[in-house]
């Protein structure tokens, strides 16, 4: 274990124990490459998380820890945030925690209040599936206003209801740094929704917000997507699972197409909502003026689609990246891999002929998606910076889409990526079936050709053998 070459250490319920976790810590006490560590569902008590402690005081090299599901309540918790600000007194920060699922009630709140005042380092914070209510929503909120490293912040499933929520929100409200923040499962109903749109005409940071099953009604998210509307920063919304009918997504959508101008808003996530069909044109028109696409469920009286058909509605930035990530290419190689004549960029022709080699179908419509959202400097080509800035920001949702999905046990939500890969992996089985089977005919046909040369060779060699007799 101290010679580990990996960078990643996840042990996701592997049941340790006490005695597993110590032996554990003592080998990582001296390892200098494990920089991220997962010890999730192992219900971690104070005496284990002595240990953990005491190698996160020796070692230098762990920045990313995940201690989620393990039940520790408070004590052990409060031990951990006290020897991380330690480590940061001493040049020593963690930039990514997750406390997800550990029994946590709204009397703990205060243990993080020093610890997030204080921080300078730590980015990415996971504390999701616990029991905060209105007294750890205030701390927590007024703590979050005082920081300024924060940048994703995950609340989900806990119990801020309207009190907590209205404190936890307005501290939220005043933060320089926190961009993605969820709030799904939280109970905030029409008086969160208000405070809410408030927090969003004074916050100039926040760029991803999901607000999925929160109780929300058709008139609050009306009056909550006209605060939207005017933000200059938002581009991420998740609104799935509220109180919504199909009609009134309809009505959501016009209300969309409204808007004279600009949009910040890019991505819209219904979740599994239904529409009706009529939504679906209005979904394309957001798409082609104001640059917005939208998630959602099933289409009321339209037929099942194809698989290309459904690919046709993803993200096509997700859809290249995806399609390189299952060929196993870095995207240094998926680019040189695309660029047929090596210039050195990606037209259009590239990019279709790329995927079309394994009949992985992309419309002209997608072409113009993928070269707006990738082309950083207008031209109509997509250079390998672009390509690698893209994959960043791919990279970024996968972990925001893991901090969403901790405990999901209940709605258990498919990401746009996850069908992404399901689809092209359905495509590329058939490309290769595709290809097996013409392989397989090219071999026939050549080993019917073989045979009638042969014998015709062979036809040729007897009437030569007979006239030879003749003579």
């Amino acid at each position: 274990m101290r010679s580990l070459a990996t960078t990643s250490l996840i042990l996701h319920g592997q049941q340790l124990g006490p005695r597993g976790i110590k032996s554990l810590c003592a080998a990582l006490t001296n390892n200098f490459t494990v920089c991220e560590l997962e010890i999730s569902e192992d219900e971690i008590d104070i005496r284990t998380m002595t240990h953990i402690c005491d190698m996160l005081e020796a070692n230098t090299f762990l920045t990313q820890l995940d201690f989620s599901d393990n039940r520790m309540g408070r004590l052990p918790c409060k031990l951990l945030l006290e020897t991380l600000l330690t480590k940061e007194e001493e040049g020593i920060s963690v930039i990514s925690l997750s406390l997800s699922g550990n029994d946590l009630t709204d009397k703990d709140g205060d243990i993080f209040e020093k610890y997030l005042q204080e921080t300078r380092h730590l980015q990415d914070l996971d504390l999701s599936y616990n029991g905060f209510r209105s007294e750890a929503g205030q701390i927590l909120g007024k703590s979050c206003a005082i920081n300024s490293s924060i940048k994703t912040l995950s609340m989900r499933w806990n119990q801020l209801n309207y009190k907590g929520g209205m404190s936890f929100i307005s501290g939220v409200e005043s933060s320089s740094s926190i961009t993605f923040l969820d709030l799904a499962w939280n109970g905030l109903g029409e008086e969160g929704m208000r405070n809410l749109g408030k927090m969003l005409k004074n916050n100039s940071v926040l760029e991803e917000l999901d607000i999925s099953a929160n109780r929300i009604n058709m008139k609050s998210m009306l009056s909550f997507m006209g605060c939207v509307k005017k933000n200059q920063t938002l581009r991420n919304l998740h609104i799935g699972d509220n109180i919504m009918s199909s009609s009134d997504v309809d009505v959501l959508l016009a209300d969309l197409l409204s808007v004279k101008g600009e949009l910040a808003l890019k991505n819209l996530s219904l979740g599994r909502q239904t529409i009706n069909l009529s939504s679906v044109a209005k979904i394309d028109q957001l798409l082609d003026d104001l640059d917005v696409m939208v998630v959602h469920g099933p289409v009321y009286g339209m037929k099942e689609k194809t698989d290309a058909e459904m690919l046709a509605c993803l993200n096509p930035v997700t859809v290249l990246l995806e399609f390189g990530r299952l060929l196993n290419m870095t995207v240094e190689e998926l680019f040189v891999y695309i660029d047929a004549d090596g210039g050195g960029t990606l037209d259009r022709d590239e990019l279709r002929e790329g995927l079309h080699e394994f009949h992985i179908p992309i419309p002209e419509r997608s072409l113009d998606i993928l070269i707006r959202k990738m082309d950083s400097d207008g031209d109509g080509e997509i250079a390998l910076s672009d390509l690698q800035t893209a994959n960043t920001d791919e990279d970024q949702r996968r972990i925001k889409e893991k901090m969403m999905a901790k405990g999901m046990t209940v709605s258990n939500p498919e990401t746009e990526r996850i069908r992404c890969r399901k689809i092209l992996r359905r495509l590329l089985a058939e490309d290769e079936k595709m290809k097996a089977a013409e392989k397989e005919k090219t071999d026939a046909t050549k080993s019917s050709s073989n045979m009638v040369l042969e014998a015709t060779h062979g036809s040729g060699n007897e009437s030569k053998k007979s006239e030879d007799k003749e003579n």
